[in-house]
């Protein structure tokens, strides 16, 4: 538990920094179909989100106990780069989501044209090879 607000966000951006390199490789293991990779990193991210929300129970418990003293300009400085990442990293996962959804439905339309495709043509069996 850190000790100080500093330390606190100190710990935050370097977490917010593992969650946007993991952002990347969930996208690269998208990009592989690495559904190994996708399920490690997933869960990667999860800790990582945990980690964060307990950072900032930290940070909202050493405000009450400390009260809210003048912010130095260190700590300012990390807030920024704290602000900047949180912001990229939200754009990130909200491109990403929307990537996966759009492919989704490019899959379900795919395979409902083949599912209808195959019920017409005698020439193909269940499998989808000519018979």
């Amino acid at each position: 538990m850190a000790s100080n607000r500093k330390e606190i966000l100190e710990e935050e951006v370097r977490q917010l920094r593992k969650l946007k390199a993991l952002i990347n490789a969930e996208k690269e293991s998208l990009i592989e179909m690495d559904r190994k990779k996708l399920i490690e990193t997933a869960r990667e991210k999860e800790d990582v989100a945990l980690r964060l929300k307990q950072l900032n129970i930290e940070r909202q418990d050493f405000d009450k106990r400390e009260g809210r003293l003048p912010i130095q300009i260190e700590e300012k400085d990390l807030y920024d780069i704290r602000e900047k990442l949180l912001i990229d990293v939200r754009d990130r996962n909200q491109i990403q989501q929307e990537v996966i959804e759009t492919q989704k439905e490019q899959v379900e339309y795919l395979l409902a044209f083949i599912k209808h495709f195959q019920g017409q043509s005698a020439v193909y069996d269940r499998r989808g090879r000519l018979r």
